[in-house]
């Protein structure tokens, strides 16, 4: 299975009945002392996370965020062709992904991390 269906699978695999997955991209979950490797994408009202463990094809853990969105700061980085998307919630901890524009075996990658990030920005 390539990267880019076992991110399809393992993002549907989370939604509910009648929700439909948005913008699929590949990245990463940045903390203050780690990082974790994983799929990302979006419902209407949902942020979809589908972690892997280390860098292989395994997924460790998921979880759905609701989109309750209090502020979306999106930045490029100066070096590599990748954004910086800190999502501060109304309640709990915030998110920030580091999700490169362009992976290899995943072709759907740049269209779809316009599309994620468009669609926070509206937040």
């Amino acid at each position: 299975m390539s990267y880019e269906e076992l991110m399809i699978k393992s993002l549907s695999d989370l939604l509910d009945d009648g929700e439909k997955l948005l913008y699929p991209v590949y990245g990463v979950l940045v903390d203050k002392k780690l990082n974790w490797f994983g799929f990302f994408g979006l419902t209407e009202s949902k942020l979809l996370i589908a972690l892997l463990q280390g860098n292989s094809k395994v997924v460790n853990w998921t979880t759905c965020v609701p989109l309750d969105i209090k502020k979306v700061i999106v930045k490029k980085t100066v070096i590599l062709p990748q954004y910086v998307i800190k999502i501060e919630f109304n309640e709990g901890n915030a998110a920030c992904l580091r999700i490169p524009k362009k992976v290899v075996g995943i072709e759907c990658q740049e269209e779809n991390l316009k599309g994620f990030m468009d669609y926070l920005e509206t937040y």
